[in-house]
């Protein structure tokens, strides 16, 4: 039997049997690639039972063994799993969404624009309040087949938001204040954009875990931080003294995490996306100085694409 070590893309056809328990349970429909695209992340498997699509981790799959896919989860576990919906394109998904909200009470006069950025989903405005923001979100992503939705909104009375969504001055001043770079607002969105897919991912490895463990939610322990992570959230505990990291709630609250997670890990979450931007912000000071500073420096595109393809080998 091939074992899961050398299980890649090439070798997983469409229509491929998937077992589980000795018994057949339905046939591979598609997948979701790893970044290096050679290796799957997700098999999208169709149940014989009842047509059902589920995204089935690779960590699930123990190999192949004469042409059958073999799990070594258990059937029960895998009526734990979600229902998979299939992305649908973002144009048709920008549609979707604006009809969604133009319908919806709490939403249809709020004048909210759905526009379309590389793929993902924004939503541009002002609202009332926080409630009504937080509201905006939950009827976007209740679209089946919606991907990655950024909440842009502004509340009314407070500063209009800049294109990286947060406040400019206050994002650049924590980056600055923790790397020395001197960055203007396209790359502080960049950042931001890296920063924020980082932070998704997390948690879908993290779900990853919950699920194997039996659970639903995901806890605090079943987010893969590394030992480089973690030296970072304590240090951003002291620049949390300086800086005040709970108005990033509002915008984390909107980063395109799907999970569901414990709501005791809440309050960690602006703590990690803080971490994850000086981490990013310290790959560049790394790739562009020999000396470990460039204050006052502004980096190339070409070193956060690097830092991009870093993270993309590393978390």
């Amino acid at each position: 039997m091939a074992t899961l070590e050398h299980v890649e893309i090439d070798a997983l056809l469409h229509g491929m049997p998937v077992v589980a328990g000795g018994q057949k349970i339905g046939y591979l429909e598609d997948l979701i690639p790893q970044p290096d695209h050679r290796h799957p992340l997700r098999l999208i498997v169709r149940r014989e039972s009842d047509g059902r699509l589920l995204a089935i981790p690779i960590d699930w799959v123990r190999g192949l063994r004469d042409g059958d896919i073999e799990l070594w989860v258990t059937r029960a576990e895998l009526d734990q799993l979600p229902p998979y919906v299939p992305p649908i394109p973002a144009s048709e998904a920008r549609e979707r969404v604006q009809q969604a909200l133009d319908q919806h009470p709490a939403t249809a006069n709020a004048g909210i624009k759905v526009s379309e950025r590389d793929g993902t989903l924004e939503l541009r405005g002002r609202v009332s309040d926080a409630a009504a923001r937080g509201t905006a979100s939950e009827i976007a992503r209740g679209v089946p087949g919606v991907g990655h939705v950024r909440n842009r909104l502004g509340i009314a009375g407070e500063p209009e938001l800049s294109p990286a969504g947060y406040g400019y001055p206050w994002l650049h001043t924590l980056i600055e204040r923790a790397t020395g770079l001197d960055l203007d607002e396209a790359q502080i969105a960049r950042i931001e954009d890296l920063a924020e897919g980082k932070l998704v991912d997390l948690f879908d490895v993290a779900e990853d875990a919950a699920i194997a463990n039996g659970r639903v939610r995901v806890l605090r322990q079943d987010l893969p931080l590394t030992k480089g992570l973690q030296i970072l959230l304590l240090e951003v505990a002291d620049i949390a003294r300086e800086f005040q990291l709970e108005p990033l709630l509002v915008f984390l609250a909107d980063a395109g995490i799907r999970t569901q997670f414990d709501e005791g890990l809440r309050s960690e979450i602006p703590r990690l996306m803080a971490a994850l931007l000086i981490l990013i912000g310290r790959l560049v000071v790394l790739l562009e100085s020999d000396n470990g500073r460039i204050d006052g420096m502004r980096p190339s595109s070409q070193a956060l694409d690097r830092v991009s393809s870093i993270l993309d080998l590393t978390l």
